[in-house]
């Protein structure tokens, strides 16, 4: 997918300039596809919903695509420990999955807009890694 305007001509293909009315109904027919593309794309970025369990199955998390936390779950493996530890398992689990809704919107874009500079873009504003999560040992 491109630009709207891309391959754009003023001429018609005998070489004859194109009317006015003519460049008025290319170019509507040229937005009104733009923009139905670009629903579809946020439709599809809208139903990137990823869940992700810390590696000790302590906490379940569910995030949209831009990272926004819709559910945790606790499992009882919860019950025994500590408050850090529960935070901590917490939010490994919602950097994983905030990782990988990020991956999927990245999948997504490019496959819709096949632009390297936005999915470089993308890769720019999301991180890749997400920062230590373990607790102190003072925290456990």
């Amino acid at each position: 997918m491109g630009s709207p305007l891309q391959n754009f001509s003023l001429l018609k293909a005998d070489g004859s300039l194109k009317s006015a009315e003519d460049l008025q109904q290319e170019t509507a027919a040229r937005v009104q596809d733009a923009r139905a593309r670009a629903q579809r794309l946020g439709a599809e970025i809208a139903a990137n919903v990823v869940e992700a369990r810390s590696r000790n199955g302590v906490a379940t998390v569910t995030v949209q695509a831009a990272g926004t936390l819709r559910s945790v779950r606790l499992s009882d493996r919860a019950k025994g420990m500590g408050p850090a530890m529960i935070a901590a398992s917490v939010m490994e689990a919602y950097h994983l999955a905030t990782e990988q809704a990020a991956a999927r919107t990245r999948e997504i874009a490019t496959a819709a807009l096949g632009d390297e500079r936005t999915a470089r873009l993308m890769a720019e504003l999301v991180p890749d890694t997400p920062p230590d999560t373990e607790p102190s040992n003072e925290e456990r």
